[in-house]
């Protein structure tokens, strides 16, 4: 071989010895991770919830979502997670306000919007009790059928508008314009420390399904891909559109079969849910309409706590 021919070979073998030595850097390295579903942990896969803000700039930047969701507590219950739809009114599950025999709760409700930690600090808009709650008509909460589980919403009317709060805007959406869309939510899960928000979205999917809508519209599931661990339940469902974020569905679980095929459950904003939620906020029109396909508790005396403002020296 002449010493141009072992010119031209020598950078040959260079070459590809640069690329044997570069192909493992860009090897890519995929982690498979065993799903973990059971009645209050259900994360598909490789769970990717992300912690929220821990200061209190953070959960009021009109850039995040933090500042329309807080911490629902109620008497002799776990955790749940509601979002301010409006001056004073709260959406959530109804499976947080119902106990087992489908009756209400007793005791009061307390909300903490915006709640980022479990110190008097992390609560930018104080406490703030309910004075009545409400849910559909038909939902029993003792079964977990498609149809039923629909229905599981509830709104929670507070005794008194939030100062300085901002609700979260909620509406129907077609199957056509979310099916493509990233389905977020951010909750209060009770694997976590106490008053910590979490959020779920960015590698999430809505999944099809006729299930979406039911009775003409009167109700709906939507199926997604987020997780969810107890005290998520009530966590908002919600897609960006035109860059705002729209409110679309309560976040409330599924049975552990469900989970284990690759899917969580959430009550969609169908046209009739929409009226329902919107009647609620209503109530009464004129004290003497009575809407029969809602339900509720007035709550009284001991049950409604006087509200707490935030903290003071917190820099609110």
């Amino acid at each position: 071989m002449n010493i141009r021919g072992l010119s031209h070979w020598s950078s040959h073998l260079a070459f590809a010895t640069l690329l044997a030595l570069a192909a493992p850097a860009e090897a890519q390295v995929v982690v498979a991770c065993l799903s973990q579903c059971s009645a209050s942990t259900q994360i598909i896969g490789c769970d990717n919830r992300t912690q929220g803000p821990t200061e209190a700039d953070d959960a009021f930047s009109p850039a995040g979502p933090w500042r329309h969701v807080g911490r629902l507590d109620l008497s002799g219950a776990p955790g749940c997670t509601g979002t301010l739809i409006g001056p004073k009114h709260v959406l959530t599950a109804a499976h947080c306000v119902l106990n087992g025999n489908n009756t209400f709760r007793s005791g009061p409700i307390r909300f903490r919007l915006a709640q980022f930690n479990a110190g008097p600090c992390s609560r930018p808009f104080g406490d703030h009790h309910a004075v009545r709650v409400f849910v559909p008509a038909n939902y029993d909460n003792g079964s977990a059928s498609t149809a039923n589980k629909a229905l599981d919403y509830a709104i929670v009317e507070l005794a008194s508008p939030i100062p300085g709060a901002v609700p979260m805007s909620f509406s129907y959406q077609s199957w056509a314009t979310v099916q493509n869309l990233t389905p977020f939510s951010i909750g209060y899960p009770g694997d976590k420390n106490v008053g910590t928000v979490w959020q779920t979205g960015s590698a999430n999917d809505f999944i099809n399904t006729p299930l979406t809508w039911q009775g003409g519209g009167e109700k709906g599931l939507f199926f997604l891909t987020n997780d969810g661990v107890g005290g998520q339940s009530g966590s908002p469902v919600y897609v960006f559109i035109a860059g705002q974020r729209q409110l679309v569905g309560v976040l409330i679980g599924s049975p552990v079969a469900e989970c284990q095929a690759g899917r969580l459950w959430a009550s969609r904003l169908t046209p009739g849910a929409v009226d329902r939620i919107e009647n609620a906020m209503l109530f009464p029109p004129n004290g003497n309409v009575i809407d029969f396909s809602l339900r509720w508790r007035t709550l009284s005396g001991s049950d409604i706590p006087a509200d707490v403002p935030p903290s003071n020296g917190c820099g609110f």
